[in-house]
Formats: C-alpha cells, sequence, structure tokens
C-alpha cells in the first residue's frame, strides 16, 4: 500500500491532531515509531484578545465552500432562526466548488437579507470580522467521499481573538473545542442544534 510506504521510508511523519495518529496507526495497523502530533500553531502577536462583549448579533462562517466544510447546514440554521425571529446577521467568507450551490440555497430559504457570502477575503480582514463576531461556526462534516477537516486553524484563531465558537466532533476538533469548556460543540448535520446555540450565543453576548 503507498500510504505505508510513505510512512516507512519517512524520516519523519508530522500529523495535526491525537486523532490523527490514531486514524494512521490504526489505518497501518502497527504503531509508527517516526510519527509525531504537532497542533497547529498560529502567531498570537496578529490577534488582539477581547473579551467577547458588546459585539452585534453576527454569525461568522470561515472557510473553502465544500462539503466537508458543512456550511449548508450554516445556512438552514440560520433560516430556523429567521423563522423564529431572532435578530442576526451571517457572513460566510471564502470560496470554492458549492459556492453556486450555498447561494442559490440562500435564495430558496429566503434568508438572502441576513446571509452573506461575499467571496474570499485578505487575512487580515478574517481577523478583523473574528473579532466583530458574536460566533464562530464550523459546522464541519465529513464528505461523502471520507474527505474531513483535521483542526481548521480557524477554530484557533477565533478563540485567541476571544470569539467564542461552535463546532463539531469531526476528527481533531474536539482537541481544541472541548464541549461546554472551550467551546460547543453539536451533531454533524444537524441544523436544529446549531440554529439553538447561534441564538443563545448572539443573545448572550450582544
Amino acid at each position: 500500500e503507498i500510504l505505508r510506504e510513505k510512512v516507512r521510508d519517512a524520516h519523519a511523519v508530522v500529523t495535526v491532531s491525537d486523532y490523527n495518529v490514531g486514524f494512521l496507526e490504526n489505518r497501518l495497523g502497527e504503531s509508527v515509531p517516526n510519527l509525531t502530533r504537532i497542533y497547529n500553531g498560529i502567531d498570537l502577536d496578529k490577534f488582539t484578545y477581547l473579551e467577547p462583549v458588546d459585539r452585534r448579533p453576527l454569525i461568522l462562517g470561515v472557510g473553502r465552500l465544500v462539503e466537508k466544510k458543512g456550511f449548508e447546514y450554516l445556512i438552514e440554521a440560520c433560516s430556523i432562526l429567521e423563522s423564529r425571529g431572532v435578530d442576526f446577521s451571517c457572513r460566510i467568507l471564502g470560496t470554492g466548488e458549492l459556492e453556486h450551490e450555498l447561494r442559490a440555497l440562500v435564495e430558496a430559504l429566503g434568508v438572502s437579507d441576513r446571509v452573506v457570502l461575499p467571496g474570499p477575503r485578505p487575512s487580515a480582514e478574517v481577523v478583523e470580522a473574528l473579532s466583530e463576531a458574536a460566533v464562530l461556526a464550523a459546522p464541519c462534516v465529513v464528505g461523502a467521499d471520507g474527505n474531513r477537516d483535521g483542526l481548521p486553524t480557524v477554530l484557533l484563531e477565533a478563540m485567541a481573538v476571544g470569539t467564542p465558537c461552535i463546532s463539531t466532533d469531526v476528527t481533531g476538533i474536539p482537541e481544541a473545542i472541548m464541549d461546554g469548556q472551550t467551546g460547543l460543540q453539536v451533531p454533524q448535520r444537524d441544523s436544529i442544534a446549531l440554529a439553538e446555540i447561534g441564538r443563545a450565543s448572539c443573545r448572550e453576548r450582544v
């Protein structure tokens, strides 16, 4: 198997989470002596921590517009919030192969006045948006083809500026977003649960 050969021949193998360490060892059926877990790092000099108080009810999503990011469930959650009369706005920053489908979903659900997809933004603008948001939503899922996130760096960036995070239990995410401690988790593909936590987060942070 190609993976086994690559791992065997490598001087060092680095992965981003303990989950991935276990995954690789289970996949190979043996311990991998040259395998090391190194969490994502960020330059904290580029981030200013601010207590998340007096923020407008902005729900932010950041990432490529692909299946594993789960943004369709965020849009569905926004439709639920709209139907319940919740005051909020949502921005999803990024571009990708599902952009057309996600824009169509926004229109179909009638939330174009609440949800905007402004496309990709420079890193400085992303950090500014993170600092302004009441909550960052990263509703990651395991894709139909098995593709999944490792541990999205944007979660670490959001925490660095004091923004509460909502995510799922995909791969290494629970190692950063520990439910009820460093953030909140919802089940994958659960738009209703995402809406409930999003509503509470916006209300508590404004």
